[in-house]
């Protein structure tokens, strides 16, 4: 959904796009809906991993699954995730898969740095999961209504 221009009444033509700085409000989405496999991290859940999941002590980004596979964000999620918490800006998990709590498990479990340098959950980044072993199509939906 597309932010209004602060002028209203200013005259565009169509398909104008109008210029705004980095720190400009309007400038960002109010909201961005991720899928999970091959969007955030790189493989799929349900045929790449096998229960269960750990975690080496507060290793940050990396889960380890039985058979020695890692579960991780690709490199600029982690970052990506907190400037976007920091904006305040809505962020959805979008993913069909059919290992459903295993997926969530992961978010659960994979630690991020903090704004002051703690460890926090990667779920606490996400405001909205639909994560069902369906179409995304669905699932973007029904988190464009909460």
């Amino acid at each position: 959904m597309p932010r209004r221009s602060r002028d209203e009444n200013a005259p565009r033509t169509e398909g104008e796009l109008r210029s705004a700085a980095p720190n400009d409000p309007e400038a960002w989405p109010l909201l961005v809906a991720f899928d999970l496999d091959y969007t955030l991290w790189d493989l799929w859940i349900d045929t790449h991993i096998s229960p269960p999941l750990r975690r080496k002590g507060d290793v940050l980004n990396q889960l380890i699954d039985r058979r020695g596979q890692t579960l991780e964000f690709y490199p600029e999620v982690p970052s990506l995730l907190a400037e976007l918490k920091e904006r305040r800006i809505h962020v959805a998990a979008a993913s069909r898969t059919s290992a459903v709590d295993l997926a969530k498990e992961a978010l659960g479990m994979l630690l991020l740095p903090g704004p002051s340098g703690e460890h926090v959950r990667a779920i606490t980044y996400f405001n909205s999961m639909e994560i069902y072993p369906s179409e995304n199509s669905n699932q973007c939906l029904i988190v464009l209504h909460t």
